[in-house]
């Protein structure tokens, strides 16, 4: 076993040689990173654009509950669980963040298609004069997950970096 920092060299490689296959790699996996990144910021994207979707098509299809539908609270109370987990994990340095934001980004995707697609599906099983409050506590519950999973998501990683 070679200690840490020297080059391991292949028989008929030069220094040089392993130096430029090291950077072909970490360029490799540069790219890998950014692409997991965009890949998230994408799925985030998506997810956002269909919860703010659904109040406004709620609107057009079911005019009699629009007043419920059209609260400022409700379209900003839509965005808060994306932004947070965008700018919870996608800024971060750590070489496991764009992992994590591409398995919270997938997780939120997949909760708001579970249940914003039936909305769109069948709209009038949503109607009352309380569908704004649900739709509000719907983000919070949803932001509050989001948070305290990625505060247990740092615990494991520092813990994993502490440990080995």
């Amino acid at each position: 076993m070679e200690p840490r920092g020297r080059a391991r060299f292949l028989e008929g490689h030069s220094p040089s040689r392993a130096h430029k296959m090291r950077a072909r790699h970490s360029i490799a996996s540069n790219h890998s990173v950014h692409q997991l990144k965009r890949y998230a910021a994408l799925l985030l994207l998506g997810a956002m654009t269909l919860a703010l979707m659904t109040p406004a098509y709620l609107i057009h299809v079911r005019p009699g509950s629009a007043v419920y539908h059209r609260n400022p609270f409700v379209f900003a109370s839509q965005v808060i669980p994306y932004a947070v987990c965008a700018v919870l994990w996608l800024p971060a340095p750590t070489a496991s963040a764009p992992k994590i934001a591409f398995g919270r980004s997938t997780a939120l995707f997949v909760a708001a298609c579970l249940l914003y697609v039936p909305i769109f599906l069948h709209p009038e099983l949503v109607g009352g004069d309380m569908v704004g409050l649900g739709y509000i506590l719907v983000c919070l519950v949803t932001t509050a997950a989001v948070v305290v999973i990625s505060i247990v998501a740092v615990i494991i990683v520092a813990l994993r970096r502490r440990f080995r």
